[in-house]
């Protein structure tokens, strides 16, 4: 590329300051952003895109970049730039057309970048400082793909960023497209790294879903992870693979993609529609949506540690429950007079048998969830985004999902008195499908359903006054079965 070297990217933050703050993922601080590392990814005429992690206040972000030259620039095929910097415009990567390429390139393709290192991919960041002594991006690919010629980045998400690539026309897979992730001497060992050739025998030709997440934490994400173990189950989309951020502190899942379904329907959407129209969907699919929400169980339950339910970890679950608790009545004095109700029900399930924790969904609902040709299929198993990745990914009460769905049956019906028939149909018909459940279990259900409907009334109060009646009838509901 014709250009003078830059020196460092440290006066880049400053340029991308106003776009940063009004990033829908961005989460509202107020401190300058700091350029905390950056690695080149690929090149091609004009055009050069990294990998920029940004520090603002207490949280980092992952902005992937592309960098044109400003006098090469062809303004009127690429989105307007997010800023001009130096002698360059800068884009985020999920909108420029050859930066959504390159990143679905990092799974598919399956090199491993070390930053500054490879002189085929280096440019901007020649000179540039890097915090880490050695960072990178590697890949692990389950599957190799068809290349793909056009790709759209979606618009509703508020956490992370996604982008869909169109099926690709039915050609023979390039030799170079077939084959694990390749290994680099001067990056650290990713825990995923393993030999996929097998898996990547397979050629996937259809629409494809990348996630780019944007908040970056040390560790395994659960959308991978669980993913990853449910892929061949039919429950959850086929996975194609995913990208991590190798730092010498350790590493953080950053992308992945996945098959993704166009004509499936949101569950959500497709179920408050069909109360609408006064014609609810069919008892027998939530009696099915019940079965497959117990197949995830028992897999993640087979595949992954599960952990016994000590008494420090019932103690400790309760606790957390308690202190929701204290959270909904501080926010809705009404609650008050049920302290003691809410408590009695919390105690009970200190005197049954509590079943193994496992690792589960957790921000189960029907917005998780899609209607499809195959049944139902589940995403989005990342966990409460604003939780802790620590405590996202730790072993849990399986009826958590559970109490989790049904609540959303509660919220799909609203506070009409027309639809509280459907609601309690439609939970026992998703109760039917997952399994009988105990005595004992029925009371730990019990807990976790209020637990939740307390945790919406806080959620409610603080956000949405209009929608609070829901969670409050739920509550007077649980309190009344309790008794």
């Amino acid at each position: 590329m014709n250009r003078e070297p830059v020196d460092s990217f440290a006066s880049l933050a400053p340029a991308l300051a106003p776009w940063l703050s009004a990033a829908r993922w961005h989460l509202g601080s107020t401190a300058t952003p700091e350029i905390r590392l950056t690695l080149p990814v690929a090149r091609a005429a004009g055009v050069e895109l990294h990998w920029v992690v940004v520090a603002d206040g207490d949280v980092t972000y992952n902005v992937p970049l592309t960098f044109r030259e400003s006098a090469a620039d062809e303004q009127a095929v690429l989105p307007a730039p997010i800023a001009v910097w130096e002698n360059w415009t800068v884009r985020d990567a999920t909108d420029d057309p050859f930066g959504q390429q390159e990143l679905l390139r990092l799974i598919t393709r399956g090199p491993v970048y070390s930053g500054g290192t490879d002189s085929s991919a280096a440019g901007l960041a020649d000179t540039a400082p890097v915090c880490e002594k050695k960072a990178g991006l590697a890949t692990h690919r389950l599957c190799a793909v068809q290349p793909r010629t056009s790709a759209r980045r979606l618009g509703r998400e508020q956490s992370n960023t996604s982008i869909v690539y169109d099926a690709a026309p039915p050609t023979s897979p390039a030799a170079d497209e077939i084959g694990g992730a390749a290994g680099s001497p001067d990056t650290p060992e990713s825990p995923h790294m393993a030999d996929t050739a097998a898996a990547a025998a397979t050629t996937f030709a259809g629409p494809i879903i990348l996630k780019l997440f944007r908040v970056l934490h040390l560790g395994e994400n659960p959308d991978v992870e669980l993913q990853q173990v449910l892929s061949d189950s039919g429950a959850v989309p086929l996975q194609i693979g995913s990208a991590q951020l190798l730092l010498h502190t350790g590493h953080a899942d950053v992308l992945t993609a996945q098959e993704f379904l166009p004509t499936a329907t949101d569950a959500w959407e497709s179920t408050t529609a069909s109360l609408a129209t006064g014609r609810p969907l069919p008892r027998e699919e939530f009696v099915e949506l019940g079965r497959t929400t117990r197949r995830i169980h028992n897999i993640l339950a087979a595949s992954l540690p599960v952990v016994e339910a000590t008494a420090d970890k019932r103690l400790q679950l309760q606790d957390s429950w308690l202190q929701r608790a204290r959270k909904a009545i501080n926010l809705v004095p009404q609650l008050a007079e049920y302290t003691d109700s809410i408590a009695s029900i919390f105690g009970a399930t200190q005197s049954v048998p509590w079943p193994p924790l496992q690792r589960i969904h957790g921000d189960y609902h029907l917005g998780q969830v899609l209607r499809s040709a195959r049944g139902w299929v589940v995403l989005d198993f990342e966990g409460e985004p604003l939780r802790p990745l620590a405590q996202r990914r730790q072993p849990d009460l399986a009826l958590r999902d559970v109490a989790g769905m049904l609540r959303s049956f509660d919220y799909a019906g609203g506070t009409g008195s027309e639809h509280q028939e459907w609601v309690s149909t439609t939970q026992q018909a998703f109760l039917s499908g997952y399994g009988a459940l105990s005595e004992e279990h029925k009371v730990l259900l019990r807990a976790l359903e209020l637990d939740k409907a307390l945790y919406e009334v806080a959620y409610e109060a603080a956000t949405r006054p209009a929608w609070l009646p829901i969670p409050l009838v739920g509550v007077h509901r649980i309190l009344g079965a309790a008794h």
